[in-house]
């Protein structure tokens, strides 16, 4: 469940995560177009459209923040990690996180992000604490 306090709760089913080399990531996100491949067309769109919708919710932070972004470590992919650290709070496992994005420049990066960041710890944090209020 993808969670905005106060502007939306979506729901997203049946949504691939990997686990690999001791990283966690949502499947697809590695590659620039987030379309995973090896999948069905149904499944490989419903984590294309996951993806984008993860990326949208980065840049309406980076969009809301304006210069100010820029201060803030990891905006760039702030959604991506927190879906990320919400699988591995749901699954009770420490692991690295693997996030993609594109840069300003318009280049497309691969990061890991080691288990003890404090951008790990953060989007742990919220992942616990991130419950939709229902009225």
């Amino acid at each position: 469940m993808a969670v905005r306090q106060e502007v939306f709760s979506k729901v997203f089913a049946n949504v691939l995560f990997v686990e690999s080399r001791d990283t966690a990531y949502v499947f697809g996100i590695e590659t620039p177009d987030a379309r995973p491949g090896g999948l069905p067309a149904d499944l490989a769109d419903q984590q294309q459209r996951f993806i984008l919708f993860l990326r949208e919710q980065t840049h309406e932070d980076i969009r809301a923040l304006g210069v100010l972004a820029k201060v803030f470590r990891g905006h760039e992919y702030g959604y991506e990690v927190a879906a990320t650290a919400a699988y591995v709070v749901a699954r009770d496992v420490c692991l690295n996180l693997g996030v993609g994005y594109q840069t300003e420049s318009g280049v497309y990066e691969l990061v890991g992000i080691h288990k003890d960041d404090e951008l790990v710890a953060q989007a742990r944090l919220a992942a616990l604490t991130d419950e939709p209020k229902h009225p």
